[in-house]
């Protein structure tokens, strides 16, 4: 074949190639920014979301940063595309047709995507351990909604002390609003319990503790009111002369009325924020482990095994981490003595890595896992880059693929592998070309 075809062949087999390519590395630029995604009322209770980001890298050429909500099954939802301004700040607003977004969705995706290429910059999920309690808060049976429905009676019988016309009707009415505080009391304490468990093991800084404290907080201001007003329907009692009652009765209906707007609505508008998201730039799994100080053993043994590559590949997969202490349950010279060969510690890692993007709480995970290998989620729901991470209190020695999962270790050899083989094969007929062309000129 003529040199010139030569040439004109590998040019287009390497320009095929270069488009066959993902966007990633194509356009590798380090994308920065954080910020948050906060639920909040509209229309309808919690049916919001308002995100907002500052110092964002702004989108390139065709680029643009399409927000995502995801169900519990990682069905997604576009909610439209983040604007960046000049400065890097980023904003989106969306109002979900199906209403409430905490009880609708559990996970957001910030994806930098054109035409088919795609890949996620921030995003944040629900933990697991902590998504059904959080949505407990703000269910129309929660503790919350119970203690909101006694101070609705409260505030009923004050009304109706304050427009009473005789002196035995508003007695009858300050003395029933003084029942109904004895409700009210043990309801703040239900709530309260209710927040505690949903916040969970949360630590300060999360929005589930700081949200949770805060909702608690709004709650003890409940006892505070209703307090004061059980003083004022005490002494509304005492005076013959209902006009003066009513006056006294009408500052009780304003403390319970404080009550409940200060209380339990703030209560609510916090449990809600307790499910939202904290935006920020995501690492893949092989760095977040390497910043993880709960998993410094199982980071030098991802090292050692040579899958540092692996876990920082596309993806997406779920790695269900072994922690310090699991390895040491495990026995430190037992891991020792399996880390001295590679090739086993790799086959023992890859049984925790799963080809696939699973939140906890799915049950094909809590099946195969949690009751199969009587392992337990130590934390649930890392995000990284190219999947996400579960925290196990055990090394897994039952070897996969689990039954409706994809097998431990599958590869997909789709158009982005060809490109690679398409690339190599281009350059070797480059690189076979210019020989060939060297040995053409020594001859001449």
């Amino acid at each position: 074949m003529p040199k010139k075809n030569i040439l004109k062949y590998t040019a287009l087999i390497m320009a095929f190639a270069f488009v066959a390519l993902p966007a990633k590395l194509i356009h590798a630029a380090t994308i920065s920014g954080s910020g948050s995604a906060m639920i909040s009322t509209g229309s309808s209770a919690g049916d919001t979301l308002t995100i907002s980001m500052t110092g964002v890298t702004s989108p390139k050429g065709t680029m643009k940063y399409n927000a995502y909500l995801l169900t519990d099954s990682m069905t997604k939802t576009s909610i439209g595309s983040l604007s960046v301004d000049e400065d890097g700040a980023a904003k989106l607003s969306h109002t979900s047709d199906s209403g409430d977004i905490l009880t609708s969705f559990r996970r957001l995706e910030v994806r930098e995507e054109s035409g088919s290429s795609s890949r996620i910059i921030f995003a944040n999920t629900m933990p697991g351990q902590n998504v059904k309690d959080i949505r407990a808060l703000v269910d129309s049976s929660s503790a919350i909604s119970s203690l909101e429905a006694v101070l609705d009676k409260a505030i009923a019988n004050a009304t109706a002390g304050k427009n009473a016309s005789a002196t035995a009707d508003l007695v009858t009415s300050a003395k029933a609003m003084i029942s109904d505080v004895d409700d009210i009391s043990k309801n703040i304490a239900s709530a309260k319990a209710a927040v505690t468990k949903a916040i969970g093991t949360n630590l300060t800084g999360s929005y589930a503790y700081d949200y949770g404290t805060s909702a608690n907080t709004a709650l003890d201001v409940i006892q505070a009111n209703v307090d004061a007003g059980v003083i004022s329907a005490t002494q509304a009692q005492t005076f013959s002369n209902h006009e003066t009652g009513a006056i006294l009765m009408n500052d009780a209906l304003n403390q319970i009325l404080r009550a409940k707007n200060n209380g339990t609505l703030v209560a609510t508008k916090n449990a809600y924020k307790m499910g939202s998201f904290k935006l920020s730039k995501l690492d893949d799994i092989t760095t977040t482990v390497q910043n993880d100080t709960r998993l410094t053993k199982l980071s030098k043994a991802i090292t050692t095994a040579g899958l540092q590559a692996t876990l920082s590949g596309a993806g997406p997969m779920t790695l269900l981490a072994p922690t310090d202490t699991a390895i040491t349950a495990y026995g430190d010279d037992k891991w020792t003595t399996l880390s001295t060969n590679s090739a086993n510690l790799k086959r023992a890692l890859e049984v925790h890595v799963l080809d696939t993007h699973i939140l906890s709480g799915d049950s094909k995970i809590d099946i195969r896992i949690l009751d199969s290998n009587q392992a337990n989620y130590t934390a649930t729901d890392i995000e990284a880059s190219n999947g996400i991470i579960h925290l196990v209190d055990t090394v897994i020695s039952r070897r996969g693929p689990f039954p409706g999962l994809p097998s431990v270790g599958a590869h997909s050899y789709n158009l982005e592998n060809y490109s690679y083989l398409l690339l190599t094969f281009g350059l070797l007929l480059l690189i076979g070309s210019g020989v060939t062309r060297l040995a053409i000129n020594k001859k001449k």
